[in-house]
């Protein structure tokens, strides 16, 4: 085998491996623009894309993590406040919500911070969300979600069961 030979079966290699090298580079120093919308949610959070983007409007700045958590906290005190015939209905309103409750205690949120909304703002407070975001933005956002889809009876134990 000739030495030309022998240098064009290393080359290839290595000039394929610093390509690989500098688009990678190319790709980590050009992140992505950022965008109103929450980043790709699993498969079993998709049918909770519309509150979680209505959520992410009104808080700019939170993180997808933050606004499962928020979300599926708030979500997942009515759920423990309210009768489960009522809380199915918010559950129909309001799609993907079972999901977020889930969600948001493989996250990490204890059973004991859905007691009531000053164990959830506790708990989220440690998280980076403030109380005033969570009352202020997040529980208006929940409130509009379920505004004339459900009976008025549920859609009033309902904003009581989240504040």
């Amino acid at each position: 085998m000739s030495t030309r030979t022998i240098q064009a079966q290393v080359a290839r290699p290595v000039m394929l491996f610093a390509a690989m090298f500098l688009i990678g580079a190319c790709k980590s120093s050009n992140p992505e623009p950022a965008t109103t919308e929450m980043s790709a949610l699993p498969a079993e959070l998709s049918a909770a894309g519309p509150i979680l983007n209505e959520v992410n409007t009104e808080v700019p700045g939170i993180s997808q993590r933050q606004n499962i958590l928020a979300t599926g906290s708030l979500l997942g005190l009515a759920k423990t406040r309210m009768p489960a015939d009522q809380f199915a209905e918010v559950a129909r309103a309001i799609p993907g919500a079972e999901a977020l409750i889930v969600e948001a205690a493989r996250q990490g949120v204890p059973r004991s911070a859905l007691t009531n909304l000053t164990s959830v703002t506790d708990y989220l407070g440690k998280q980076g969300v403030t109380q005033d975001q969570v009352t202020q933005r997040i529980i208006p956002v929940l409130d509009k979600a379920v505004k004339g889809k459900v009976t008025p009876g549920v859609e009033a134990n309902f904003n009581a069961a989240i504040r």
